[in-house]
């Protein structure tokens, strides 16, 4: 008998999250110099960081013996100036990951459901299951894209959460602001809806979310993260905005010293740098022009037109990424979202991209 047998019989049967592959490990198993590998697989900044944040870190070495800002207090009110909302509308978490699990922890157990698209983010089933909560998992339209009339209609009043990545993550589809609005009408008051937006500030034309706050709903949060476009996902870095009572809830929750002392200066440095954020979105902007031209020469069936990131059907999506992991090129084979046929190729430098794709074709006419 193993001491795991105690463990409650959802948490024994739980799967893990499937991270992408590191660069180290892949070069090692396949014989290259780790230089010579390019990772398009987790949707990643390209161009990094601000160099305003590497800065802030350097500097702040002197000060990593002391505990880190309890709960990121000047993060905060300058994420509030930037954003035009109160500071105690906002919460700074270890990644938009560990925000999604506090709501977990807050709202969900065995006598409440939780609701998501088939294709969404694979955490909110994951944070369901470690509630024990019922699963909803909404079939999606034939596009891959949130179906918002069935999400209304699945929601009762013992929904507590229904999780809406927009755009999502891994098709790439989007929803208008008219449909969220629908479904924010539409569900009961008694559910949360949680409006993940981690690829935000890669929207051609962002919806105006922050909106529901200044009405005074009671029942909306919004996510959004620093690890994608500003370059910071190793540090981890997420906040949520959301009405005064739910952000205390969460606060009263959260680890104490969640936000590490480098994540919340450079984060703060990076706020500063709009000019790296605009070089950062102009870059995938481009990019993913080529990317959907160069599979439209291919002729392959592409999804969704938003995030860092392409969605592509190659009828065998693990084989491909397996061969293309033979080529250096590091992507993502989507088996964890019940689409063996697609794979997800995250937008890198333009010489990184023109090589993928080169890969690509290589690997489809072999």
């Amino acid at each position: 008998m193993s001491f795991s047998d105690f463990a409650p019989s959802y948490l024994q049967r739980l799967d893990c999250y499937q991270a992408g592959l590191s660069i180290e490990k892949i070069a090692s198993q396949f014989g290259f110099q780790a230089e010579d590998m390019i990772k398009l697989a987790s949707n990643e900044n390209p161009l990094g960081a601000s160099p305003l944040a590497y800065e802030a870190i350097s500097s702040s070495l002197s000060k990593y013996y002391r505990y880190p800002e309890s709960g990121s207090l000047f993060l905060r009110e300058a994420l509030a100036e930037k954003l035009g909302i109160e500071v105690k509308n906002l919460i700074i978490g270890s990644g938009s990951d560990e925000l999604i699990g506090l709501l977990g922890k807050a709202f969900l157990n065995p006598e409440v459901s939780v609701a998501y698209s088939r294709y969404a983010f694979a955490m909110y089933s994951i944070i369901g299951k470690l509630a024990d909560a019922r699963l909803i998992e909404v079939p999606a339209l034939p596009s891959l894209a949130h179906n918002v009339e069935a999400m209304a209609e699945a929601c009762d009043e013992t929904t507590r959460i229904l999780f809406l990545a927009n755009p999502n993550n891994p098709t790439g589809t989007f929803l208008s602001e008219k449909e969220i609005d629908f479904l924010a009408d539409s569900i009961p008051e008694s559910t949360l809806l949680v409006i993940d937006e981690a690829y935000f500030e890669y929207l051609d034309k962002p919806n105006h979310t922050l909106k529901y706050l200044k009405e005074g709903r009671e029942n909306i949060c919004i996510l959004r993260t620093f690890s994608k476009a500003y370059g910071l996902a190793g540090l981890r870095v997420g906040y949520a905005i959301a009405p005064e009572g739910l952000i205390e809830l969460l606060q009263r929750i959260r680890l104490v010293f969640n936000v590490s002392v480098p994540a919340q200066v450079a984060t703060l440095a990076a706020l500063k740098d709009e000019q790296h954020l605009i070089n950062s979105r102009n870059l995938i902007m481009e990019e993913r022009k080529c990317y959907f031209d160069a599979c439209k020469k291919m002729g392959l069936q592409v999804c969704g037109q938003e995030g860092n990131f392409i969605l592509v059907k190659t009828k065998k999506g693990k084989e491909i990424a397996q061969e293309m992991l033979r080529k250096g090129v590091i992507i993502r084979a989507m088996d964890m979202y019940s689409l063996p046929d697609w794979i997800r190729i995250s937008f890198g430098k333009p010489e990184e991209n023109i090589r993928c794709l080169k890969s690509l074709s290589d690997v489809l006419s072999s």
